[in-house]
């Protein structure tokens, strides 16, 4: 089985570490994505010292810090905080796996995918936007007029992943028909490693709610999931209300 993250040993390096200064660098762009050249000049560490701080960074999967393949950017997946819905690289890799990958190896059609955390934001309101919402048909579609159905999808940075997400995922689900938690996780914890796991697993279960453990959001090799979601029932209201409040729109 996969390994979810554990809050005691996976956690975003403090800010007042030389990885944690090289993190929150990262972190402000857009994307949280920056060019090395760029890093040197806004940290004004000597050559040594970034290169040296860059190598562990990298090797440590706990800074979630992945070089691209053009070795002259790098990208920080650690972290929510800032850029909003459109500037979270980690939002914007799982969309792309989810649309490009992970959606069409579950017989998904059609797929279209909506960021809906900025509604959060905007709101203020707790538990009622999830960050990201899949529509798609199942396999063949029957019939012209038949609806899409609704996977709404929490995600979780390194660090952020517990029982309350579970229920959090629950609650922002009202209304649709699949409801997950994706989370962040180092490659080399097993799931005996978080301390919650087993009522983590247990209210997973309970709720339907889908669980999706990934070491690296940006590739579907290292996504795995858990926990599978079952179909939720949902009354017209309730759906109304969803497509209302996170889709801010009405039913066709």
């Amino acid at each position: 089985m996969a390994s979810p993250v554990s809050p005691t040993r996976h956690q975003i390096p403090s800010g007042r570490s030389d990885i944690g200064k090289l993190c929150r660098a990262i972190e402000q762009h857009q994307d949280q994505q920056a060019t090395l050249t760029v890093l040197r000049a806004e940290l004004g560490w000597s050559p040594d010292k970034f290169d040296r701080t860059l190598a562990k960074a990298l090797a440590d999967p706990t800074a979630c810090v992945f070089m691209l393949p053009s070795g002259r950017s790098v990208r920080f997946r650690g972290s929510e905080r800032l850029g909003g819905v459109d500037g979270v690289g980690l939002y914007k890799d799982v969309a792309r796996v989810i649309e490009d990958y992970w959606g069409p190896r579950r017989h998904c059609r059609e797929i279209v995918i909506h960021r809906t955390a900025r509604a959060k934001q905007r709101s203020g309101r707790r538990w009622v936007h999830p960050d990201l919402v899949m529509e798609c048909h199942p396999g063949r579609k029957s019939h012209p007029d038949v609806v899409k159905l609704i996977h709404t999808f929490e995600v979780e940075a390194a660090g952020g992943f517990g029982i309350d997400s579970v229920y959090q995922a629950h609650a922002q689900g009202r209304g649709a028909d699949f409801s997950w938690v994706l989370f962040q996780r180092g490659a080399d914890l097993v799931s005996s490693d978080h301390p919650d796991w087993d009522r983590i697993l247990w209210a997973a279960r309970g709720l339907g709610v889908g669980l999706v453990g990934f070491s690296k959001s940006s590739s579907v090799s290292t996504w795995d999931v858990e926990c599978e979601a079952k179909r939720r029932k949902h009354t017209k209201a309730e759906r109304q209300g969803f497509l209302e409040t996170v889709l801010a729109r009405t039913a066709d």
